[in-house]
């Protein structure tokens, strides 16, 4: 068994010896930052909160014009002189008035509130989709470059300080991972440009 062992763990050493693998580490937050795709969504979901906002604020408008019809009815109500016909008069259409402007405030609560759980679900998914694409082509790469361990630099621990204080910068590949992500939006947008 001992002549069998020694052979085994020799061939082992001069096999391991031979397959290159390099440890390196990536900031995923600073690529998180920089990746050109994840600034495309961003700028998309800004202008549908923009857009949103606009439309709620025309809303808002309509309902305080409306407000302001509906406080001169009162108004004019209360005035002395007015009939007790038109007082009855301004009062059922006040009533009307008010009902259809409680009806409206809800309408855009509601809309709020479903625009709300819609971005942070649709946010999710985009985050979700993005985090899984970095992670395939960090893998990718990893493959390519024959790297056997990939680490986060920006990981925290509980207490908030960075797990890896120091790296040093040779193992540091953050750079190359942005060009690559940020060279494949690139190509995927000059498909597109070239396809229309």
């Amino acid at each position: 068994m001992k002549r069998l062992f020694f052979p085994l763990l020799c061939l082992s050493v001069v096999f391991l010896g031979t397959v290159r693998s390099e440890t390196v580490v990536i900031d995923f937050q600073k690529v998180f930052e920089e990746y050109e795709e994840l600034k495309n969504v961003d700028r998309k979901f800004q202008e549908s909160v923009r857009e949103f906002r606009a439309r709620q604020e025309e809303e808002v408008g309509n309902l305080r014009d409306q407000q302001e019809k509906f406080n001169a009815l009162r108004t004019e109500a209360a005035q002395a002189g007015v009939s007790d016909e038109r007082r009855a008069e301004l009062a059922e259409e006040a009533t009307v008035l008010l009902e259809r402007l409680q009806t409206q405030e809800q309408k855009l609560k509601e809309q709020r509130a479903r625009f709300q759980q819609e971005l942070e679900a649709k946010g999710a998914r985009l985050r979700r989709r993005i985090v899984d694409e970095v992670n395939e082509r960090v893998a990718a790469m990893a493959e390519e470059r024959e790297w056997s361990l990939v680490i986060d630099s920006s990981a925290r621990g509980n207490n908030g300080l960075r797990v890896m204080p120091y790296v040093a910068p040779e193992m540091d590949r953050t750079r190359e991972v942005i060009r690559v992500l940020n060279q494949q939006v690139a190509d995927k947008a000059a498909e597109e440009m070239e396809s229309e």
